[in-house]
Formats: structure tokens, sequence, C-alpha cells
């Protein structure tokens, strides 16, 4: 190994001298600071090679279980040096001969995708002592950031990292100084007034008329022509959020408010997740040290209230069943101390999960509500639920996790299975027949899955349940899960875009790439290859997480192209709080993000109006009930670009269609009210809604009622017709101006990958410089609004249709219009 690694080196001109460390903190002298961490890592001094600490990672569960750091390269770099120390114990290869213990360094482009593939990088298993690695590699074109890990690549054992470094040299090796730290200039930006809202007052942004007061007046929800409509015919689509764990049960003030908030907000749907989860405070359980078998009448009557309020404002309940709960003690589980909570992959099998689930379902969805004086199964305010939160069959990662005797149960049933089916067993356990893609085990999984799901189906409608219930909604996309989900009512999928990775601490790594320069690998593109035709389809988690600092992109780009694909629902996770927050935290919690929250008030009137209706062709991609799909991802050969250009469905058995040719780079919809190109800029051009979001500083941009010239680069400018008609006819607008926000004091690492410093109260906003003109409507006057979304007193000046923005330290403005003079 030592021969090979030495050969590998020499092939390569070597820089002459070292060069100081890009990484911060290589040497793990100062904690965990700087780096991405799992939880299965330690920062330990036992068995240190050199100083006081090294990184110790241990695991008994294959996963992708490592450390990480991103470093930005250096001006002019064009090669860069990747050193460090390893030993391993025990360290077990997975499935491929990559997946052992792993030093490696990718490189990335300003846009945050990959460039170079995957350079070769250094795959250890077994037992080793203290070990140096080292590779030069060059940088190659475009690339502005490189990302090292270290770890175990599904890989079980232990291995120790000391000494980690990264240097970077220019074209004639010369040594090259590392940046230290990233600050946004933010001396021209200005400060968020958190002042708690009236919500007894009137006000220009209030999308609350959108809303059913009370929730439940046309009915529960059913499903008619692969749509939501209530029982009275009424159609209608949910726009929303999810609000988890402890902050479910909250005191009747803050119940009160919130709801006044999310209706204010438009939001008329709340997913309640995460009430199941131990290290929820509270939960539903009340946090009792040794079962979950008994509701907590307390938290009970929390929930209750809430939902009441809820009820009160036109705002549905999207109820979660299993998601998170930690089987105690005294629950009767087998190996309940290592079974993953949720118990995930064995609630679908194990026969005493399954009566828990029923249990649970039956005390919580029969208690009687004394605020809206109905039981949950009779409260059409309650809108929907699922019966286990991501968790699949399909899911081989979850296999891992799992203690043996639950490996065991699932083995011998499928043992059973084949004999029962007089097929021949294949040779191996479900998990490792599955990682090899075994047609039987595939379809032995399906109808397992699929049993279980009926079971507890008709259980939940035997206790009285009347709404459209569905199964699961995982990440993964494998055509048996969505197949076996396709046996209920609707399907539910998840989605996120820079997702924290090794934790949801701020100084955990995310890529900061915004998904407006990424559209044909955007999230819209991964959900929409799930849609199955002829069923509703909702999108019940759904963010671009904090800390990426372009996430007021979101918004907009998800209501745009969910309302043309003509998704059901869409909820973004999470939400907390009645009022603005006086600081951001929180990868998740859009409540605390005044940028984000200002931009669904758009999004919101776009998706809840059918803004851009679904384009007039769907394509079909067809697939089969067969043993050979089951395993296959569903969608696989549909380029994802085609999702932004005309609605995406799947169907069993449909007649295939040619797919069509689409483009790389820009992407028009078929009814033209939708261009996103790679550049970063989406512009929106419906009736109703015009504007532009991503990019867009120094470009002049057209829609048919309104030219946009910003000079902030990166921001969103969209008018919006507040009394439903046609911006050309509208007698009222709504002009939102969003860029970025940060804490006071933020600081980014060098990469802009992770928080040094969160930052502390008052949050800033980026004011948004542009100029907008109005074509063939005249503005009268132009209000400027507070946070609140309530006129100032203060007003603009319109010269020639022009309106200037940039220095009204808000991020609204309401737009009168004089009537249209006949011609």
């Amino acid at each position: 190994m030592r021969l090979w690694i030495a050969l590998c080196v020499l092939a390569v001109a070597l820089p002459a001298a070292s060069a100081p460390n890009m990484l911060l903190n290589g040497g793990f002298e100062r904690g965990t600071t700087g780096w991405s961490l799992p939880g299965e890592a330690q920062v330990v001094s036992e068995g240190a090679r050199e100083g006081r600490n090294c990184l110790r990672i241990s695991t008994n569960s294959p996963g992708w279980t490592v450390a990480g750091q991103d470093c930005l390269l250096p001006r002019g770099a064009k090669r860069v040096r990747l050193s460090g120390w390893m030993r391993t114990q025990n360290v077990r290869m997975g499935a491929n001969p990559w997946e052992k213990a792993r030093l490696q360094i990718t490189f990335y482009n300003a846009n945050g995708e990959l460039v170079g593939g995957y350079p070769p990088g250094f795959d250890i298993d077994g037992t080793t002592e203290w070990t140096l690695y080292t590779r030069d590699y060059e940088v190659p074109a475009d690339a502005v950031r490189v990302s090292l890990i270290a770890g175990l690549h599904n890989a079980t054992g232990t291995a120790w990292f000391d000494d980690l470094r990264l240097e970077a040299f220019d074209m004639q090796n010369n040594p090259l100084q590392p940046i230290t730290e990233s600050q946004t200039d933010t001396r021209d930006w200005y400060p968020l007034d958190s002042s708690p809202d009236d919500y007894t007052k009137p006000a220009v942004v209030d999308l609350s008329r959108y809303l059913h007061r009370p929730a439940g007046k046309h009915g529960f929800v059913t499903v008619k022509d692969g749509k939501f409509v209530f029982q009275d015919g009424t159609p209608v689509r949910f726009w929303g959020v999810n609000i988890v764990a402890g902050n479910v049960f909250m005191d009747k003030t803050t119940a009160e408010r919130t709801a006044a908030r999310l209706a204010k907000f438009g939001c008329n749907m709340v997913r309640l997740h995460h009430m199941d989860a131990s290290w929820a405070q509270p939960n539903i359980f009340g946090n009792h040290p040794t079962s979950t078998l008994n509701l907590s009448p307390e938290m009970l009557d929390r929930l209750d209230y809430f939902i009441y309020q809820c009820k009160r404002h036109g705002i549905y309940i999207y109820m979660d069943l299993l998601v998170h709960r930690k089987f105690q003690r005294d629950d009767g589980v087998r190996d309940w101390e290592t079974l993953e909570n949720g118990a995930k992959i064995a609630a679908h099998y194990n026969r005493r999960l399954i009566e828990l689930q029923k249990k649970y379902a039956h005390d919580l969805l029969t208690h009687y509500n004394p605020y809206t004086k109905t039981r949950y199964v009779d409260e059409p305010t309650i809108a929907m639920m699922e019966i286990i939160n991501e968790s699949t069959l399909f899911w081989l990662g979850g296999y891992g996790a799992l203690p043996p005797s639950y490996i065991h149960e699932i083995n011998d049933l499928f043992t059973e299975w084949c004999s029962k089916k007089g097929v021949s067993r294949p040779q191996g356990s479900v998990p490792d027949l599955l990682r090899q893609k075994n047609s039987t085990v595939g379809r032995f999984l399906y109808e397992v899955q699929t049993a279980t799901y009926r079971e507890i189906y008709n259980y939940l409608r035997s206790i009285g349940v009347k709404v459209p219930i569905a199964g699961s909604n995982h990440w993964e996309n494998w055509t048996g899960d969505v197949l076996s989900n396709a046996q209920l009512d609707y399907i539910d999928r998840h989605a996120y875009w820079d997702h924290p990775q090794g934790g949801y601490s701020p100084t955990n790594r995310f890529n900061n790439s915004p998904m407006v320069k990424q559209p044909a690998g955007s999230t819209i593109t991964w959900m929409g290859r799930q849609q199955m035709e002829g069923m509703p389809f909702i999108v019940t988690e759904w963010n671009n997480c904090w800390m990426n600092e372009w996430i007021s992109e979101a918004p907009l780009l998800m209501a745009s192209y969910g309302s043309m694909q003509d998704w059901d629902g869409l909820l973004q996770f999470d939400y907390s709080g009645g009022d603005w927050a006086p600081r951001m935290e929180g990868s998740f919690n859009v409540g605390n993000k005044p940028h984000v929250m200002a931009a669904r008030v758009p999004a919101a009137l776009v998706f809840l109006r059918n803004d851009v209706p679904p384009t007039g062709k769907s394509y079909i991609y067809s697939f089969k009930d067969a043993d050979d799909w089951l395993l296959r991802p569903m969608g696989d050969t549909v380029p994802g670009g085609l999702m932004l250009m005309q609605r995406v469905a799947c169907q069993k058995d449909a007649p295939q269609t040619p797919v069509p040719d689409v483009p790389t780079d820009n992407f028009t919809s078929q009814h033209g009210l939708l261009r996103w190109s790679r550049e970063g800029v989406f512009l929106i051009n419906a009736p109703r809604t015009q504007g532009a979001v991503g990019f867009i500083g120094g470009k002049a941009l057209d829609c048919q009622n309104v030219r946009i010239e910003a000079q902030t680069p990166f921001c969103q400018v969209v008018l919006s017709s507040l009394d439903d008609q046609p911006i050309a006819h509208s007698k009222r607008l709504l002009l939102t101006a969003v860029a970025r926000a940060e804490n006071s004091g933020q600081m980014y690492n060098p990469s802009r990958t992770s928080l040094l410093d969160e930052g502390k109260p008052p949050i800033l906003l980026e004011p948004v410089r542009a100029t907008v003109t109005l074509k063939g409507i005249r503005a009268t006057k132009v209000h400027i609004l507070d946070h609140h979304g309530r006129r100032t007193g203060k007003t603009l000046p319109v010269t020639g249709g022009k309106i200037t923005i940039g220095n009204e330290k808000t991020f609204w403005y309401e737009v009168e219009v004089a009537p249209a003079t006949a011609k």
C-alpha cells in the first residue's frame, strides 16, 4: 500500500515547500471547531498521534459516517495537496470495494456543483497503525471550493484521524495563503423591527381571506377524480407548514397568536409532526420515563386548544401517527433499547409494533376535543393523515440500524413467504439481497409493506376515520415503494435543498449553493418524478435550509412549479412562533426567517389561486408492476428539466411515449408563463403574478406589465394582484422585494459552508435596490408597508410609471392603480 501511494505521489510534479494549512483545526486541538461531525464522531485525547487530541469515528451500523470541512481555494490555486494520518481497527468493508475508512477530497464550482469527478482518495480496511497518507491533485477548471471528508463510508469499525492538512499552490508551485473567514458586508443592511403584531388590526398583507372560516365548513376532505375535494364538491389546495415536537404543545396565548399569524400569511394547513419523539420537550406521552402506552392529558389539552384555534382561523390539520417514537421498557417491545426512534423498517412487519401503532391511533383519534366539541375522527378540520413517517422496507440504509433480532425476523418471514409462494429462496439476508437488487426480495418487501398499510388503513376506517390516509413519504423513490403507497388514498413525498450535513448545529456543513442556478437538479424535479396519475400528490416536507444564504428563492419557485404540476399541497418544514423573532436560528424553522416569510406571501397567492395553471399536455411515464421494476428508481429515464416545461406524472401500464427533447440550460413552460435559466434567473409572467427571482442584478427583465431593473445582485422582485384581477386590470397590487438576511455579527468559514459565529439580534435585511417600471397601467400612489403589512403613512413617487425602491427598510409596497381608460 505505501509503495503504491509513493508511486502515485511521484507521478505529479510535487511542490518543493509546504504551504499553510487551509483546514481550520486540522489537528483537532481546538476540539470540534471548524468540523462537521456525525453523531458517531468524537474528539478524544486517548491514542492521539501528536498533540492532545485526534478524531475517532466508530460505528456498528454501515452508513455515511464522515467528518467534513470545506475550504475556499485561494486565487490562482492550481494544485492541492492532501495529507493526514489515519489508523483503523476492525474496519469491515461494505458492499463495494471503496466502502472502507476513507480520506478524500472533491472540488466544486461557484454553483455548488461537483467538478472533476471523484478523485482517488485513501480507502483502508482491517486494522492498521498510524500511517501518513499524502497525494497531490490538480485543481479542475472552474473549481472554487475543495471539500474534505474523513470517516467510514458504509463500513463498520473504528477509524482515527489526526494532523489533516490541505495545502494550495499556484502554477509555479508557490505556496498560497488560505482564506481564514468570510463575513458579509452588511453596513447598508437594515434591522428587522420584531415588535409584536396586533392581529386585530386590518393589514394590506393579509391572506386569511383565502381560508375557510371555520375550517371544515365544506365538510370532510375526500378524493375525487385524483384530487382533494370537500364533501360539498369544493376543490382545495393546501399551502402550509409543519409544527414540530414540543412546539406543538404551546400555551393558549401562543396557540392563538400562531394560528392568527399563519392565517395572515395564507397557510391553510399545519402538519403536526414529531409529537411522539422522546427528544421533544414536551411530547404527547408527557415524557414518561418507562412507557409510551398512554397519552398525557395535559398535552392533549394543549393540542386540543391549538386545533381549535386552527379551526377558527380556517387552518386544516395534517395528523401524523408514527414518527419518532422511542419505545420504552414497559411497552413490551423486543430490544427496545437499541431499536431506532420511530421503529423504522421494523414497524412494517413486527406484530407488537403494528398493534402499538393501532393503539396509539385509537387513543389519539377517538379522543374528544372539548374546545371543538368533537372527537378527532369526527372533526373535519383534521383533513388527512399518514401511517408512518419516512419509512419503507425498500430503504437499504435503514437495515443497518436494526437490532439483530429484527433482521432475523424479516429473514424468517422471507423464508416463510418463499415457501408459501413455491419459489426458491435466494441465498443471503434480506438486506444483502436488497443491496443486490434481487427481484424476489423486491416482490416480498412490496407485499409485506402493502399488507401492513392495508391492515392499519382498514383499522383506521373501523374506528371512524373518514379522511384520506397515506402510507409513508420516504425521500427515496423506488418504484416498489411508490407503488405500495399508491394502494392508499394519495402520494406524499419529501425533499430538501441543502439539508445540513452531519447534524443540525450551524457549525455543521452545508453547500450554500443557490437552487436557482441548478434548475434541472432542483428539489422540484426530484419530487416531480413521483406524482402518480389519477392520485392527489402532496409534499408534506420541503425546505431550502438555513444557513444557505439564498433561501428566499424557494417559496415562489416551489409554488409556481407546484401549481404548474397541479400538485395538491406544499407544506414547508418547519415553523414556530406567533411573531417575528429577534434572531434567526434552526436550520428549518422558517418562522424566524423574515426574508422567507415575506417571500411566502406572493408564493401563497400563486399556489392558492392557481395563478400558474397546469400545462395543457402532460408527459406520462409508464412503469410496470413487475418484479424487475420494483427496485428501479421511479422515473429514472425522465430528464429533470422536463418537469420545468410541462406536467409530468407516472402511471402503471400506460402507453410509453418517447421522452421529448429537453434543453440543458434554459427551460420555458409550455404555456410560456415560467422561464428558468442556469444563469440563475427565474421569471414568472402570469396574469396575476409577475416578477423575477435569482441573480437578477444588472439585468433588465420584462414581463407583460412590469419591467424589473435591479441593482442588488441576488433578490426577488414580484408584483401580485391583491384583488384577484389580472394585473392589467387590478386596482391594488402588492410589490414584494426580498434579498438576503443575516444575524448581526454572523460569521462564515472561508468557503461560506459553515458558520463560525451564528450572530446575535437584531436580524439584518439586505435592501433591494431596483427600478420597477409598470407597463400599460398607471400607479397613482405607492404606500410603504411595515413588516406587519400595514401602511406606514409614507409613500413613494411614481414618475413615468417608474418606482424606485431600496431605502425604505421594508420588503412590501402597496401600489394603487388608476382605473383603465376606456378606448
